[in-house]
């Protein structure tokens, strides 16, 4: 049996079957703890977005050309379709504080291998990433 941790040195299978135990009730007790410490402790707005698109929006009116927009828009919605695994995802069911580093590594891993089964061309691969970094650069002022 090989165990996982997670950085925190956490048993994730011991969490996994402990969370299964748990009643509803206990887990909308977790759920709503946890949210209250993420709000209390998450950094300030840079902008007065309430939403991910309402910020996803303002980031996207800096551009200057429609067209980048458009290209933009589709490329990080790519990613979130992918993320979520559903065809016409809307971006405010992506909770950007789950996202990590890690999420973006596999989708990369993901275009790879769309690239490595020619589905999609090397300039596509790098296409979708750079809307994508430049989002979450912006995520992380």
């Amino acid at each position: 049996m090989t165990l996982s941790r997670t950085d925190a040195g956490v048993d994730t299978e011991e969490l996994g079957v402990a969370i299964a135990q748990l009643s509803p009730e206990q887990l909308a007790v977790i759920k709503a703890t946890v949210e209250a410490v993420v709000q209390a402790t998450g950094t300030p707005k840079i902008t007065g977005a309430e939403t991910t698109s309402e910020l996803f929006s303002s980031w996207l009116t800096s551009r200057e050309s429609e067209q980048t927009v458009r290209a933009y828009r589709n490329d990080v919605m790519h990613f979130v379709q992918w993320r979520l695994g559903i065809d016409y995802p809307d971006l405010d069911n992506l909770n950007l504080h789950t996202t990590t580093k890690e999420d973006v590594d596999n989708y990369k891993a993901h275009l790879l291998k769309k690239e490595k089964t020619g589905e999609i061309a090397r300039a596509s691969v790098r296409r979708r990433q750079d809307p994508l970094k430049a989002f979450c650069a912006t995520l992380a002022m």
